[in-house]
């Protein structure tokens, strides 16, 4: 059935810090994504005390996986997975929403849902993960769960979720955002081009955490990076005459605290 998100934010977190939540999509046509990311919100406005504001969650393409991708994530002890996440700023009060395609460690339970359990997990400060399904499910038991908050919201009982007490806590940018990224780079020439890419990326201050090749395919993957920093390192590299745009670019969610 669904996940009453209004009831489990007030019953089961309240005094206890919230780090981050992620949610696992199991069927990505437009319709669901854009579904998952305004129930995103309500979970965001009710966990971390925010306004609504679905227009500053970002949503990317969730794309069909390619085969050499899931081969490498395997490679380097990851499943793709297509992901909702909401998460603190390690610093200060900011807070980022997303909807995209993402690699997770293989040994989180997240990576190893598969068929049509949509799940989230929640990261506490005090008790750590918790996973809980039926967030992001459609038809009737998402009805019924939406039902219940919205009777939990009328009710005079409703003691620790009040919508306009506030934080100060407020949504940031993506090109923000401090994560790991797997990159695919088509290259022409593996041997010369590796030296190229990799001081077009230190320009940039991207560091390199582990590098692999496959026929043509140049795959990396890097240590932790400001988002706008791995942009713009992506223009710099596909301006490259040994480069085959596009470069394929995908988050890293560690799932750690």
């Amino acid at each position: 059935g669904g996940m009453t998100m209004i009831k489990t934010a007030r019953d089961r977190f309240v005094g206890n810090k919230i780090l981050w939540l992620a949610g696992i999509l199991s069927d990505v046509n437009h319709e669901n994504v854009v579904d998952a990311a305004y129930k995103l919100t309500i979970m965001s406005t009710v966990v971390f005390d925010i306004p609504l504001q679905f227009s500053k969650v970002h949503i990317e393409n969730v794309r069909q996986l390619d085969p050499i991708d899931i081969k490498f994530a395997t490679k380097f002890g990851f499943e793709i997975k297509h992901m909702v996440v909401a998460r603190r700023c390690k610093t200060g009060n900011g807070l980022y929403l997303y909807v995209n395609t993402a690699l997770v460690p293989t040994k989180h339970l997240l990576a190893q849902l598969n068929g049509d359990m949509q799940t989230i997990c929640v990261m506490t400060e005090m008790v750590g993960p918790a996973l809980y399904g039926g967030a992001f499910n459609n038809g009737a038991s998402a009805a019924a769960a939406m039902l219940s908050d919205l009777v939990d919201v009328a009710s005079e009982n409703t003691t620790n979720f009040k919508i306009n007490m506030l934080s100060k806590n407020v949504i940031l940018p993506i090109d923000r955002l401090k994560t790991s990224y797997y990159l695919r780079v088509n290259a022409q020439d593996k041997l010369g081009s590796i030296a190229v890419i990799s001081q077009v990326l230190a320009a940039s201050r991207v560091s390199i955490n582990s590098i692999a090749t496959e026929g043509l395919y140049v795959i990396i993957i890097t240590h932790p990076t400001i988002e706008r920093q791995i942009n713009e390192a992506i223009v710099d590299l596909e301006l490259l005459e040994v480069v085959h745009p596009p470069i394929i670019k995908i988050r890293i969610e560690s799932l750690d605290g």
